[in-house]
């Protein structure tokens, strides 16, 4: 591959967004040598955004094929089921409601079983194997220039610019990337329905309602036109639950944080009305 990829034009890339996509996205075309490829992000650093990811047997996969430090990356944050006899268990699906709750309707397993990762963490390690010259934060894109006969031009918020031949937009809901392709109008997000509302609870609140089990392994709790999932993040102390809704209606979502000190609770409501969009 080297004597080919040494004798190709240099050729530049900008990823507009430092998220799990972005960054694997830079870290896939490192192993280009000709390829000048610049990772462009909105905030100060890589913090701690976010909550848990599901990663599952094919993207881990992907991760690998990517590139081994990926799936490293990964790897080093990832955490499974806790107990033993569950290792192999993406999901139990068990009867939440009724004179037969609790009761198992069906273990759906695979080789690797259940497995999350906290998002925050695992950008961090991404990160890490982006050089750090080619890794730019606080650089929130206004608006782009495309002017086909030339590089495209891309406006950051403070006043800098900078230009590639090839700009990939991987900015999230609120892209600039997508508002220029499609229009501001058609790039719009649209209201999904539902809202979120969220608040810490101590760890032991939440093994002392649902407990060791519940708040370590990965459980679907299947009630009327309403699925609570259970799934545990981040080194064996984090837990995750979260109700799917088959109409409108409530669900909550809850994981631990901070080592398993505090657990983070999302609350969701699938019945607000959509409002105007201003912004």
């Amino acid at each position: 591959m080297s004597s080919t990829t040494t004798s190709l034009k240099p050729f530049s890339v900008a990823i507009i967004g430092g998220g799990i996509g972005g960054l694997c996205t830079a870290i896939a075309l490192l192993k280009y040598p000709h390829i000048d490829v610049q990772v462009y992000e909105a905030a100060p650093n890589s913090g701690e955004i976010g909550a848990g990811v599901g990663i599952a047997p094919n993207a881990q996969q992907a991760l690998e094929l990517i590139a081994p430090e990926a799936r490293a990356a990964y790897d080093k944050h990832a955490t499974g089921n806790i107990w033993p006899k569950h290792a192999k268990t993406m999901a139990n699906y068990v009867v939440g409601e009724g004179e037969h709750e609790g009761e198992l309707i069906h273990a759906q397993l695979n080789a690797s079983g259940q497995q999350s990762v906290h998002r925050a963490h695992f950008l961090n390690e991404l990160v890490k194997i982006v050089p750090s010259q080619r890794a730019h934060f606080n650089k929130r894109v206004g608006f782009l220039e495309d002017k086909q006969s030339g590089p495209v031009i891309f406006h950051f918020k403070d006043g800098t610019t900078a230009t590639a031949n090839a700009v990939i937009g991987a900015d999230g809901v609120h892209s600039a990337v997508r508002a220029h392709l499609l229009g501001k109008e058609a790039a719009k997000p649209v209201f999904a329905g539902s809202v979120a509302y969220r608040a810490l609870v101590p760890m032991d609140k939440a093994v002392e309602k649902l407990g060791d089990e519940f708040a370590g392994n990965a459980f679907f709790l299947c009630g009327r036109g309403r699925v609570p999932i259970f799934l545990s993040i981040s080194s064996f102390s984090v837990f995750g639950r979260a109700v799917a809704h088959e109409s409108k209606g409530k669900a909550s979502l809850s994981y631990p944080i901070d080592g398993g000190s505090l657990l983070n609770v999302v609350i969701f409501d699938f019945e607000q009305e959509a409002w105007e969009y201003e912004k």
